[in-house]
Parts: structure tokens; C-alpha cells; sequence
């Protein structure tokens, strides 16, 4: 995984630009799928999934075009303006709420990479099927593979895709 933090003068909230991997359009949408479920200030509706010409000198489309295997290459950006949703809507960050954003980005790299699930996410209907054997004593769930619970949400959900 690859990851790339900026700031964003104009959009509000936390949100994910990525690629597009043209024969999967899901893969590169389930890691930032996972982080709106864990963060409240992250917005995957704001994300974008692109390969745009006018972008081939970022670091996200040049490493995606030099490293094909590797799906999760993003930019996430947070927002200058602050969140427009949820309980906070309406205010700046603070160095709190960007705080939580740095320890979710690393509980959904955990959850992605079948780690380890948080408290969280075990409730959502894409886990539940496949928390039906009981965690190790360490909380790992290794028989779970998050890719199949996102991808069957989004083809229950077609608008996510979108």
C-alpha cells in the first residue's frame, strides 16, 4: 500500500483519490470503503477513482502505472474547510479529529490486510458472514477475506460503485 497525505482547499471532510483498475473497478474502492466504515469524518461518497491524463505526474497514477500488481495506491486529503457531515458538520478539524483519522487509516490497513478486525466493523452485515468462526485469542481472523464481504456489498449497492 502506498499513501500519499494532503491537505484540500476546496472539498470538505477526509476522502480518498485512487485508480482505477479497469478489469476490478471494486479493488481499488474496498480500502477506502473500509476507512468510511471506522471514521466518522471520512467520506467515501467524496472519493474519486480516476486515471486522468492531467494527473500522471502525481505520485499516486505514477506508481500505479509502475507497480500494476499493487491495487491500494491513494491520496488521501483532508480538508482546509473542515466536515460537512455527520455530528461535527460545520466545524474545522481539530488536531484531535485528525488524530483519530492516522489511527483508523491504520486499523482499516489491519482489517484489509486480515489482521485483525476492529470492534467496529464486525457489526456490518459484509463481516458478520465471515466472522461466523470464532477470533483467536489475539482477535485475528484468519479465514476472513475482506475483498469478497466490500465486493458483495458493492454489487448489492451499485451507487457505491459509482
Amino acid at each position: 500500500m502506498f499513501c500519499d497525505l494532503h491537505g484540500h482547499s476546496r472539498k470538505q471532510n477526509v476522502f480518498m483519490y485512487g485508480c482505477n483498475r479497469k478489469e476490478n473497478l471494486g479493488l481499488t474502492r474496498v480500502f477506502p470503503f473500509l476507512m468510511s466504515k471506522l471514521n466518522p469524518y471520512f467520506s467515501f461518497e467524496n472519493s474519486r477513482f480516476g486515471n486522468q491524463k492531467s494527473k500522471e505526474s502525481t505520485a499516486r497514477v505514477a506508481l500505479f502505472k509502475e507497480l500494476r500488481s499493487v491495487s491500494c495506491i491513494y491520496t488521501m486529503e483532508s480538508s482546509f474547510a473542515g466536515v460537512d457531515q455527520g455530528k461535527h458538520a460545520g466545524i474545522h478539524f481539530t488536531a484531535e479529529m485528525l488524530g483519530s483519522l492516522g489511527r483508523d487509516l491504520c486499523r482499516s490497513i489491519l482489517a484489509y490486510s486480515n489482521i485483525f478486525v476492529p470492534e467496529e466493523l464486525r457489526s456490518l452485515p459484509m463481516f458478520k458472514k465471515m466472522l461466523a468462526e470464532p477470533l483467536t485469542k489475539e482477535g485475528k481472523c484468519p479465514k476472513i477475506n475482506v475483498f469478497d464481504g466490500v465486493l458483495e456489498e458493492f454489487k448489492e449497492n451499485a451507487a457505491l460503485m459509482d
